[in-house]
């Protein structure tokens, strides 16, 4: 019909783009007739008119191509660039830090601390509307430097029982 082989000398099938362009190439020496069924056979009649407007600018269609076939080493470059600089290792960082939290944010272990969490802040509200603040707040102090190991030697040697009071004063000497 158009004169173009679909075949390489071997008998496999050639690339579409090479196709295309052998039919481009000779595509303005075909008959408005021959056209029309070449169109219908390569692209169906739904299609055709997207195929005439591919052969009839063939020469924007070189353009483009050699353009990406020439960017794709730029591109490459350029992303390098990019992937070294303060702001990619920056941006490797913050998808690393997304990656993490989603993975912990999602596991129980996390969820069961907030739980605790909440619960025991609901604990010392209740106690603090009960009691009231200045107690609580000795008490929660009294408590965290009880967790400490050595707390007895560290208020022996700061002579904490002035502030703690009399029966602990007489109690740690």
């Amino acid at each position: 019909m158009s004169g173009v082989d679909i075949t390489d000398s071997m008998g496999q099938i050639r690339s579409t783009f090479d196709i295309m362009r052998d039919i481009a190439a000779v595509w303005q020496d075909l008959s408005p007739n021959k056209q029309a069924n070449l169109l219908e056979t390569i692209a169906g009649k739904n299609r055709a008119s997207d195929v005439a407007a591919l052969l009839n600018n063939w020469n924007q269609v070189e353009a483009a191509f050699e353009a990406a076939t020439n960017a794709s080493g730029t591109a490459s470059k350029e992303n390098e660039k990019y992937m070294d600089s303060l702001e990619g290792h920056l941006k490797r960082l913050t998808a690393s830090w997304q990656t993490l939290a989603n993975t912990v944010l999602d596991s129980d272990f996390l969820k069961g601390m907030v739980d605790t969490g909440t619960a025991f802040l609901n604990v010392l509200n209740s106690i603090v509307d009960k009691v009231g603040t200045l107690p609580t707040l000795i008490g929660g102090i009294t408590t965290a430097l009880s967790a400490v190991k050595g707390v007895g030697e560290l208020i022996k040697q700061f002579h904490w029982p002035i502030i703690l009071g009399n029966e602990y004063a007489h109690e740690a000497a």
